[in-house]
């Protein structure tokens, strides 16, 4: 069985989670309950309370929320704005958020400290413009043209890399797969491939860097394509 931790997650993958939040530049630390929604490549954080003591606060911005989800994993949002709130009496208040950014696996301390060593991002219809056909399905037929046997085979492609200059650094551009598989092995058993461009420049560098690299290489490749893209990152 597959783990259903964020990171075995895709872009066309809509999920919701539930978790514990908190502002990491707040003194007091205040963790409150709630759950995250990624629909269509929006993010959502909708809170069982508020971080404000007046709620009614609108477009208050925050630049990292912290998150800790019921499945173990480590949540940074980033850029998040309050879009909704709401009172109840009796009851308790809730808010809504919605984020620019979301980055899993661990908690950023901020967006400007130079402390990430690599990204791997996807883009929509990634595999496609690398040509990337991993599976091989072949069936096997008795004399009777009856299917006995379906075979499915899955080979990891090949790792393309070079080295070019991306914002003043020398950076290492080279691709990355996942493959993520569920079932029960009796009645059903999926298996999902994702292909993932990983960029590593010659030093640690902010998230702020990573965001503006990557949003040049979307922008070339929405320019080259004429289609609009959506992408996530490990």
């Amino acid at each position: 069985m597959a783990s259903d931790k964020l990171n075995n997650k895709n872009l066309n993958q809509n999920f919701k989670v539930k978790g514990i939040w908190w502002i990491p530049s707040k003194e007091n630390k205040q963790e409150i309950a709630g759950e995250l929604i990624y629909e269509n490549g929006r993010i959502t954080l909708e809170l069982f309370g508020s971080f404000e003591e007046d709620i009614f606060l609108e477009h208050k911005h925050n630049e990292v929320i912290f998150g800790f989800t019921s499945q173990g994993d480590k949540i940074t949002l980033l850029d998040t704005f309050q879009i909704r709130s709401k009172m109840s009496f009796p009851g308790f208040p809730t808010t809504a958020y919605t984020a620019n950014m979301m980055l899993t696996g661990f908690h950023l301390s901020s967006i400007h400290s130079p402390e990430i060593h690599s990204v791997a991002f996807n883009i929509t219809h990634l595999s496609e413009w690398l040509s990337i056909a991993p599976f091989e399905i072949s069936e096997i037929m008795n004399e009777d043209n009856i299917l006995q046997q379906l075979n499915v085979r899955y080979r990891f492609p090949e790792v393309f890399s070079f080295t070019c200059n991306i914002n003043g650094q020398q950076t290492t551009v080279q691709s990355a797969y996942f493959i993520n598989t569920s079932g029960d092995g009796i009645d059903k058993f999926n298996m999902n491939h994702s292909s993932y461009l990983k960029i590593t420049p010659e030093s640690n560098k902010s998230i702020n860097w990573f965001r503006r690299t990557i949003f040049e290489i979307k922008s070339l490749l929405t320019l080259l394509t004429g289609h609009s893209l959506l992408f996530n990152c490990r």
